[in-house]
């Protein structure tokens, strides 16, 4: 039995979400999936203050995800090509990233692995 997208989306860590598609065009199959999962009680329950968009074009366009994340971070994915669970797992491993951020702190995080002014590297005599 195949598992329902709705029964593992999480909207935590989510900001704004944002679908765009034309359902007239056979590319927007996944970013119809999604449109209608993200608009389900049970999701939208998961954070009460992700502010959640569905743009239904009428005339062809290409079908995107928008998602930005309570880091800052925004993404604009061109699901065309994607598979709707696999556009999924790509944005719940951004949201496991902020959770980890979060859970270990984001000051000795960035320090040990992401320093933002990296020393530069001395040329090889």
């Amino acid at each position: 039995m195949a598992v329902k997208l709705r029964s593992f989306l999480k909207l935590v860590h989510i900001k704004k979400l944002r679908v765009t598609y034309c359902p007239f065009q056979a590319k927007s199959t996944s970013a119809s999936h999604i449109a209608r999962a993200i608009q389900s009680p049970r999701v939208l329950a998961t954070n009460t203050k992700c502010q959640v968009e569905v743009n239904i074009a009428i005339k062809e366009v290409t079908p995107t995800v928008t998602a930005e994340f309570t880091d800052g971070e925004k993404w604009d994915i061109d699901v065309t090509t994607m598979q709707y669970k696999d556009l999924w797992n790509h944005i719940m491993d951004k949201t496991e990233f902020i959770e980890g951020i979060s859970i270990f702190g984001i000051d000795a995080f960035e320090k040990d692995l992401y320093p933002k002014n990296p020393a530069p590297i001395a040329p090889s005599s």
